[in-house]
């Protein structure tokens, strides 16, 4: 019995020094053996799971951590350590059960806390900052962050060292309340600009009296004080309460409207009319913050902005005080625009830009003549964006919303022959707009495989059905491999289409494979896909060449789900974090986003190659994927900035919906070293050759925390921050980007 234990002790201390080592799969072996003369040893179990864990093998980890917890089902490291696995091999729904498990059973395990936080768990985040207040350590917190927000170049070292804090003074959208109660909107930074006149427009008979005296009280707390108040009206319980005002501040005027006078003319006709460098106009019981024309002011003197919208914030009707949610909106965007009502209510601009303006007609409710302002200013000029809550309004009050952004599209396009104003067949609440005649272009999809024949039968399959004109149709199938399987697949399908094999028997190359192929094309549309895909939306084709048809746009990408229906890709986001990373990841796909962000067609960044549609004649002109310094990862990403950099925009639309079971033929790279260490190589020269572009979104307002899951957690931004998104924002050629670096922009 002795000599037993001499040995097992022998091997578990060969098994630590291993581990120790850092030589981790050793390690896991070593542990193997030890574990063959104790197979009751769980700490041995669990030894042995990181180690596969940490070499790479975390699928054999999830064995043993099985095994490990069915003999102590309550040891919480262990879930913890499970938890670590299943997220290393993409399964987030069974890592965020395994960390649940772990708090279960010991609630003081912060680890599996911030897992889940970083998930987007938005329970665990709330219950990270309270547990911070408890122990007093929450104020201390946020006021270090706004330090190190204020603090100049050389911390930065500092704010990389120290994530952590970061992340407890974020906060989901489900606990806006308390965000708002630790942080206020700060004012901006500067006070060296000119102080513009701001003229505040409000039809008085859509306020009720408590929000008209909590208008009256909110103007009087501006920060800037180069205001005036033009309220108008056949109320009389509106009148007296604005002349009251009046008596007491000149800068309060009530305007009497003609008898029988249209509101919406009338309006029209003060806000083209009135003495004022920037008109406010207002939305029903709209509130201000005391810092809301101040940021106004600053963004006309700053930008030159002819026009700006803003965030908003919606309080409890029963208690104006208690703030619920925020709507983040993102910079305007005239495809999104088309679609739904994206800009709000109220909005800011120049007399001279609203004088250019027809008239509303007669009897249009304000909520649709807004949306219809919004449109035409959206269409004339580019209108800043402004990333703080200036305006706050009752929960509810953007119920109709859609309905009003309907009519106005309605009114605006409905007339025009040529056009059709139609629900969105992805999301009938909303609308879209579209040519009565789709384009003829014929489209050319580029599918390349290896060995992965069922999948590939069954995304043709889905092409063909779901085409709306599959004789304008061709499929090429680039197969990566030797023999010529993929023949009798395409031999089985009876269509119109042309399919045909294109053989490139030769080491995995994605971009070249797509090259290739492109070659020997001649369709008016190339569509890069996956072979693991399977296409939802009927009349997919005529949706891509709808969207081409615009001259503005460059590429096309798609909405992408997973096979268990969440998202996988709605756009790319870039410099999250460092990285490029799929907007709305892991959100369910019937979920519209914030301020629609995911129902509407939109400019990005870039868009994924597992499905992407350019010109053939301009992705030719570009010289095709760069197959030589990213044969795999970010071809697609590079393509798409070298398409910004002559001033096309990457438009992603819901309105194409497909199913992607992703990486499942190629597998994941960072579980492979070789795959890891290409894929290291390609973020290197993307560096190199785009330098800043790389590292910031435009379509990203910074209200949002970078942390976690995009989009999951929110973080007013300091007043440098906002600033610099504004003066961003303000551009009329918002996604443009330099060219790439001389260095690195050669093609081969």
């Amino acid at each position: 019995m002795a000599g037993a234990d001499a040995d097992l002790n022998m091997r578990v201390q060969e098994a630590d020094r291993l581990r120790d080592a850092g030589r981790t799969r050793e390690a896991a072996d070593a542990y193997a053996r030890a574990l063959d003369l104790a197979p009751h040893r769980t700490d041995l179990r669990v030894q042995r799971a990181n180690m596969l864990k940490d070499s790479g093998a975390a699928a054999q980890a999830l064995d043993e951590y099985r095994l490990a917890l069915d003999a102590e089902p309550d040891q919480a490291d262990t879930w913890l350590q499970l938890g670590h696995a299943q997220k290393l091999l993409g399964r987030l729904d069974e890592a965020l059960n395994a960390y649940r498990q772990a708090l279960a059973h010991d609630p003081e395990l912060e680890p599996a806390r911030r897992e889940m936080a970083l998930l987007g768990d938005a329970g665990a985040q709330v219950e990270r900052v309270e547990r911070a207040r408890v122990h007093g350590e929450t104020g201390g917190l946020i006021g270090l962050v706004a330090r190190l927000e204020s603090l100049s170049r050389e911390i930065a070292a500092l704010k990389a060292d120290l994530p952590d804090l970061t992340t407890l003074t974020a906060l989901p959208p489900e606990a806006y309340g308390e965000l708002r109660r630790l942080h206020d909107i700060p004012p901006p930074s500067s006070n060296q600009t000119p102080s513009p006149r701001i003229a505040v427009i409000l039809d008085a008979d859509c306020a009720s009296p408590a929000g008209l005296e909590g208008l009256l009280c909110d103007l009087f707390d501006q920060r800037h004080a180069a205001w005036t108040l033009t309220a108008f009206g056949p109320s009389s319980q509106a009148e007296a309460i604005i002349r009251r005002a009046a008596a007491t501040d000149r800068r309060v005027a009530w305007r009497q409207p003609p008898a029988a006078a249209d509101p919406g003319a009338f309006e029209h006709e003060l806000a083209a009319t009135l003495d004022a460098d920037l008109v406010l106009l207002l939305a029903q019981d709209a509130r201000l913050h005391p810092a809301a024309l101040a940021w106004i002011a600053w963004t006309w003197a700053e930008t030159g902005a002819e026009a700006c919208s803003f965030d908003e914030e919606r309080f409890d009707p029963a208690t104006p005080t208690a703030l619920v949610r925020l709507i983040p909106r993102q910079p305007p965007d005239r495809h999104a625009l088309m679609t739904a009502p994206t800009l709000g209510e109220s909005l800011a601009a120049t007399p001279r830009l609203l004088a250019a303006l027809a008239p509303p007609p007669a009897g249009e409710p304000r909520a649709v003549r807004r949306s219809r302002l919004a449109l035409d200013l959206v269409t004339r000029k580019a209108v800043a964006h402004i990333p703080l809550p200036l305006i706050a309004r009752p929960e509810g009050a953007d119920a109709e919303a859609s309905a009003a952004h309907r009519r106005a599209l309605e009114f605006v396009f409905g007339d025009q022959p040529d056009l059709i104003v139609e629900p969105a067949p992805w999301r009938p609440d909303l609308t879209r707009i579209r040519p009565r005649h789709v384009p003829a272009d014929t489209l050319s999809v580029i599918v390349p495989t290896r060995d992965n024949l069922g999948d590939l039968e069954r995304f043709i399959a889905s092409l063909l059905a779901q085409a709306a004109q599959p004789d304008a149709l061709e499929i090429v199938v680039v197969e990566n491999a030797a023999g010529d399987q993929v023949s009798e697949v395409l031999g089985a399908f009876a269509t119109p289409a042309r399919l045909r094999r294109l053989g490139a028997a030769e080491p995995f190359n994605w971009s070249r494979l797509n090259n290739l192929a492109a070659a020997t094309c001649d369709s008016q549309i190339l569509v890069f896909a996956n072979d693991d895909m399977c296409v939802l939306s009927p009349d997919w084709d005529a949706e891509l060449r709808l969207a081409l048809a615009d001259p503005e746009v460059g590429a096309v990408g798609a909405l992408l789900v997973y096979p268990d229906g969440l998202i996988q890709h709605a756009g790319m986001i870039t410099g999250w974090r460092g990285a490029t990373i799929h907007d709305g990841w892991r959100r369910a796909a019937d979920d519209p986003g914030p301020a629609f962000r995911w129902a509407t067609p939109r400019a990005v960044s870039a868009v994924t190659g597992a499905f992407l549609a350019v010109r053939r004649t301009e992705f030719l002109a570009l010289g095709g994927f760069d197959a030589q310094r990213l044969p795999v990862g970010y071809s697609d990403v590079d393509l798409a900035f070298r398409l910004r950099a002559q001033g096309r925009k990457i438009l992603w639309t819901p309105a194409v919906r497909v199913e992607h079971a992703e990486s499942k033929s190629r597998g994941l790279d960072h579980l492979d070293p070789a795959k890891e260490a290409r894929a290291a190589q390609e973020r290197q020269v993307m560096a190199a050759r785009w330098g800043e572009a790389l590292k910031t979104d435009p379509g990203v307002s910074p209200v949002w925390a970078t942390l976690g899951l995009p989009l999951q957690l929110l973080a007013l931004p300091s007043a440098a921050r906002a600033q610099a998104y504004i003066r961003k924002s303000a551009q009329s050629d918002l996604w443009r980007i330099a060219p790439p670096q001389a260095a690195h922009a050669a093609m081969d």
